[in-house]
C-alpha cells in the first residue's frame, strides 16, 4: 500500500493521502474537504466511515485507492 501511494505521489499532481500516516478522521476529513485529494486505505479503514455520495471506490487487492469526484 505504502508502494501505491509513492508511485501515485511521484506520477499525478494530487495530495495523496495514505492509512497510517495519520488518524482515521483526520484523514477522512482532508479527503472530504480537499476535493481532488486521493486516499490510499485498506477496506478496514471504510468500517463504519461514509465518504459521501460523491467518493469513488476502486478496490485493487487489498488497497482501496478511493477519490471525490
Amino acid at each position: 500500500m505504502r508502494q501505491v501511494a509513492e508511485v501515485l505521489r511521484r506520477e499525478i499532481g494530487r495530495t495523496i493521502l495514505l492509512q497510517g500516516e495519520d488518524n482515521k478522521q483526520r484523514l477522512l476529513k482532508e479527503f472530504v474537504e480537499n476535493g481532488r485529494a486521493v486516499l490510499v486505505a485498506t477496506s478496514s479503514f471504510w468500517e463504519d466511515r461514509r465518504a459521501g455520495s460523491g467518493a469513488l471506490l476502486c478496490y485493487h487487492r487489498q488497497a482501496a485507492v478511493c477519490q471525490p469526484r
